[in-house]
């Protein structure tokens, strides 16, 4: 995995997850502040930046329809500039 995504730094030792439900802390790929891939654990889930209240308030922004998601005020600015890669195998 670590070959694979081109991380740099000390590989780690990734936990299998037979289940991820949205809430779940998750390891993915992204961009660093410098363009560099990292691996680091996140919250499954979106929360906007705009959100104020507490993250037990946020709405179910785990699922975006790809017909709307560019255009969806909860998803516009997180799908143009945040993205990340979900290293995930089904079988």
């Amino acid at each position: 995995m670590h070959a694979f995504l081109s991380v740099f730094g000390p590989p780690r030792n990734l936990q299998p997850h037979y289940n991820i439900a949205p809430t779940d802390t998750v390891d993915v790929s992204r961009l660093d502040k410098q363009g560099a891939r990292e691996l680091v654990s996140m919250r499954w889930g979106l929360v906007p930046a705009w959100w104020k209240k507490s993250l037990k308030e946020v709405p179910a922004t785990f699922n975006a329809r790809a017909e709307s998601v560019a255009d969806k005020p909860m998803f516009r600015t997180a799908f143009k500039e945040r993205r990340c890669i979900v290293p995930a195998f089904f079988e």
